[in-house]
């Protein structure tokens, strides 16, 4: 019954995908045409931003998104030249969310959308990109006709190019905008919005996925709820909001007990319905006078606020895209030593394999200090 169920919506969503796109015939004919239908949050932000230091604004982004792993309004932060198709649904049912069509375990799903992406590859008579196209083969052609070759090669070989992008973020200084989303944004929730810009705000993008399917996702999760506590009390009482995005970290009553006794309030984007979390998962962020990120895609944002704090840092490279950063502690079992920081951008700049050695997220303690010395 599942099955036919998940089927069933896979068919209407690929229906009214189908549709969207030949309504949009002229624009995917047209336009340079940028497709991406695999990643996530950090891929989607990776592939928007490239494109607009690459091709300025001649382009047009197609994004297949999973609800909730992707934010459709996303794109709209870089471009006002894109189509969102949704690949999936999420359901609330008895208190819990469910979501049906998943791209990385449906396989119906999969073929559905190769299909919807050669069919808009047939329409387009430009340039056509999928993927890490953008990443690992135009923006080479692009460093060597724009004279941008000098990067940072420390990254693994499937990711230097991060090294010209962040060169590229650096020397351009261009913006992100935030403005569009405002008025996306429900009578309400524009209300509250409008009120928090009158108050100093520090947004806190905090991980935490619970899976350990794969060790990129489970090792750049950040530490239990109860760590946070004391470093966010810290924040309250020097007369910032605190903005929490990301993932679900805190429940209702952890956050009730704080806020009952602090004149300053945490608003977590997770209290927020699907369609204003969303919107807010990103205003927060411009709300936000420091930025506070851990390892994950919207870690990127550190990159044009500017005061960007990193927490939990794992792998090193993580730490590229803010003006400072705690890591996560890395132990020899065998030896007892903690790695310092030499050597644990020597042995993970890039890497995931602990090997021999354990992973320690931050603790209550350790995430104070860094706060207090980072914000007083």
């Amino acid at each position: 019954m599942k099955l036919i169920f998940s089927f069933i919506v896979i068919l209407i969503l690929s229906i009214g995908n189908f549709f969207i796109i030949l309504r949009n015939f002229k624009k995917i004919k047209k336009n340079i045409t940028i497709v991406q239908d695999r990643g996530g949050f950090g891929n989607t932000f990776e592939i928007c931003d490239l494109a607009r230091y690459i091709f300025k604004s001649n382009y047009l982004f197609i994004f297949f998104f999973d609800s909730p792993r992707h934010n459709p309004y996303l794109p709209l932060l870089f471009t006002k030249n894109y189509i969102a198709l949704r690949s999936s649904i999420r359901l609330k049912i008895f208190g819990r969310y469910y979501s049906i069509g998943m791209q990385e375990s449906n396989k119906s799903q999969n073929l559905i959308i190769e299909l919807l992406v050669c069919l808009i590859k047939i329409i387009c008579k430009k340039r056509f990109f999928r993927n890490d196209d953008l990443r690992k083969k135009e923006i080479y052609n692009f460093s060597k006709h724009s004279g941008y070759e000098k990067f940072d090669f420390r990254h693994d070989k499937g990711s230097q190019w991060k090294g010209l992008y962040y060169y590229l973020v650096n020397i351009k200084k261009k913006k992100i905008n935030f403005k569009p989303l405002e008025k996306k944004l429900s009578i309400k929730e524009l209300n509250f919005f409008n009120k928090l810009k009158k108050n100093k705000n520090i947004c806190i993008y905090l991980r935490n996925r619970k899976s350990k399917a794969d060790k990129t996702n489970y090792l750049r999760d950040g530490s239990q709820s109860k760590e946070y506590i004391k470093m966010i009390k810290y924040i309250l009482n020097k007369n910032y909001n605190v903005l929490l995005t990301g993932d679900e970290v805190f429940s209702k009553n952890q956050l009730d007990r704080i806020n009952i006794n602090s004149k300053h309030k945490i608003y977590d984007v997770n209290d927020y319905s699907d369609d204003n979390r969303n919107l807010l998962r990103l205003l927060f962020v411009d709300l936000g006078e420091i930025y506070i990120s851990e390892s994950g895609g919207a870690n990127y944002f550190g990159l044009y606020n500017k005061r960007s704090i990193h927490i939990n840092t794992f792998p090193f490279c993580e730490s590229l895209t803010c003006h400072n950063f705690i890591l996560k502690k890395i132990i020899d079992p065998k030896k007892k030593i903690k790695l310092n920081k030499a050597n644990i951008k020597n042995l993970f700049y890039h890497n995931f394999d602990l090997g021999k050695y354990k992973l320690l997220p931050n603790s209550s303690e350790e995430l104070y200090r860094f706060i207090k010395r980072n914000i007083n």
